[in-house]
């Protein structure tokens, strides 16, 4: 009897370790959390549902080339749909920065596919950190990524992802396929992305909520047919991304291109770099954003080119919402209309404090240095320094002006086109007003607006008057802007903006009073001195 009892107890021993994970030690607490050693062990957690909840560590790198797993591929860790039929992964995840190498998911008629395919729930979060994954690629039915499918809620920082994404159907990104609440901080995406119907991002293919920082993408983004290819990001809707830099190129069959971002709806960017070129097939391309609805973006760069059929910028290709204090530098290209060399069209949006170096070529017409149209919208404190090229209607500063107010802005670009070809703008409806406007390029035959003459509130001015100050008496040179030749290392001597410069050259009258300043302490000191 006593011997049967022993047994039993060794058999319920054993089937508690078979379904809860051996692994390589530990019992899956915060204070001891399981060890992944070998592929034996990660493939035991793919498979332990039950754990999914557990803490892990891994303690070796991990190479899986070779492998025969079970049922021919790899499972995530973490899987459902979000119904209640999904069993997300809720634990913790220290990868101790070891690396997991060479994994092909080929499950492309499965949803939600990474390393990590569900993490989190509304009211739970799971977290990853210091984990790479090298050569891990995907190809699912949609919503795929690298490091993880879909991101519910988690905490992930200091984790790397390498690989190849490609979804049949949309959410496809180089770290994650869809993110909807939580953290990633500190990672990076080495690999391209592609989805066939909408949303592909060299780092997350649909930002839905949540807060991306510090991370980077390097990767390419593709969309084969609809829309929403982005170097960093296909698609946001609401959450913020921060201090992040893409250097992929974004391409789209259909509409919506930018060299960060495809579409932002709601989202909040700042203090992020975009670097590749954007291409979309039909409207919407821009070496930052291809369209910007009611989101805010903030000191942001661009400098790859832009090109689509119709609202092409490069810096956005159309924006409804606020840019403020971003500049960009690559060349745009409308086959149709509508192209600026910072943003194709501003529809009831704002732009401040923000300028653009890159020409802007369309075939047919609203062309212009800085914007191919503004729409009800206000821009004030921009420049340009790029040309303008179209048929008709082109502006060395913007093409078309409807309703619109125009306020401390110059342009020196020179625009050409055979009809309505203006200093500053192309064509202006009924409604638009100007405030302390400039324009000065060599064609001094142009007037300030091309289809209705010189403007009482737009001056042209000679490149020597472009270096002088007082040519611009309503310009604030003490707080936005500030003379090329008070900025340290440049050679540029026309104005420029204080947003970009933070190293300046003191004025005479700073010099003064450093100088009297240095003195009285001088003095003051000697006197402490004499009377020690």
């Amino acid at each position: 009897m006593k011997m049967l009892n022993t047994l039993i107890i060794v058999f319920l021993f054993s089937y508690f370790n078979l379904l809860c994970g051996t692994y390589s030690g530990g019992d899956g607490s915060i204070g001891n959390p399981y060890k992944i050693a070998d592929i034996n062990d990660l493939e035991e957690l793919m498979d332990t549902h039950s754990d999914w909840n557990s803490s892990f560590i891994l303690i070796a790198n991990i190479n899986c080339n070779g492998h025969s797993w079970a049922n021919d591929n790899p499972r995530p860790i973490g899987n459902g749909d979000g119904t209640s039929s999904t069993t997300p992964f809720l634990g913790d995840f220290n990868g101790q920065n070891f690396t997991i190498s060479n994994i092909l998911y080929n499950l492309s008629s499965t949803e939600n596919v990474g390393f990590f395919g569900y993490l989190g729930t509304i009211s739970n979060a799971a977290t990853i950190s210091n984990l790479n994954l090298s050569n891990v690629n995907v190809d699912a039915y949609k919503n795929a990524g690298v490091m993880c499918g879909v991101v519910q809620h988690a905490k992930i920082k200091d984790c790397s992802a390498t690989g190849d994404v490609d979804s049949y159907e949309e959410n496809s990104g180089g770290f994650c396929g869809i993110m909807h609440d939580g953290l990633i901080k500190n990672c990076s995406a080495t690999g391209n992305a592609v989805c066939i119907e909408h949303s592909s991002g060299g780092f997350c293919g649909l930002l839905a909520d949540g807060t991306i920082e510090n991370c980077s993408a390097s990767g390419n983004a593709t969309v084969n047919d609809i829309y929403c290819a982005g170097g960093f990001c296909g698609h946001i809707y609401d959450g913020t991304i921060a201090y992040c830099i893409a250097s992929g190129n974004a391409y789209t069959r259909g509409d919506y291109a930018g060299g960060f971002c495809g579409y932002n709806k709601y989202g909040t960017i700042t203090d992020c770099i975009a670097m590749g070129n954007a291409e979309a097939g039909i409207i919407y391309a821009g070496g930052f954003c291809g369209m910007n609805v009611s989101g805010t973006i903030t000191n942001c760069t661009a400098s790859g080119d832009a090109e689509s059929a119709f609202a092409c910028g490069g810096f956005c290709g159309a924006s409804k919402g606020i840019l403020f204090a971003c500049s960009s530098s690559g060349n745009s290209n409308a086959k149709n209309f509508l192209v600026g060399g910072f943003i194709g069209a501003i529809t009831n949006g704002i732009i401040d404090c923000c300028f653009s170096v890159g020409n802007a070529y369309a075939v047919n017409q609203y062309s212009g240095g800085f914007c191919g149209g503004s729409y009800n919208s206000t821009v004030s404190n921009c420049y340009s320094k790029g040309m303008a090229d179209a048929n008709t209607n082109i502006g060395g500063f913007c093409g078309i002006g409807e309703n619109s107010i125009f306020e401390y802005c110059y342009s020196i670009g020179e625009p050409t086109g055979t009809a309505n070809v203006g200093g500053f703008l192309g064509t202006i409806t009924t409604g638009s007003t100007f405030t302390c406007c400039y324009w000065g390029c060599v064609s001094a035959t142009l007037d300030d607006i091309g289809s209705s003459g010189d403007d009482p509130d737009i001056t042209e001015l000679t490149p020597i008057q472009m270096s002088n100050p007082m040519s611009f008496p309503c310009f604030d040179l003490d707080n936005i802007w500030v003379m090329g030749f008070n900025v340290s290392n440049s050679d540029y001597s026309y104005p420029m903006l204080r947003e970009f410069n933070a190293t300046l050259i003191p004025t005479l009258t700073e010099w003064a009073v450093i100088i009297f300043i240095g003195l009285l302490a001088g003095v003051g000191g000697w006197f402490v001195w004499r009377r020690m």
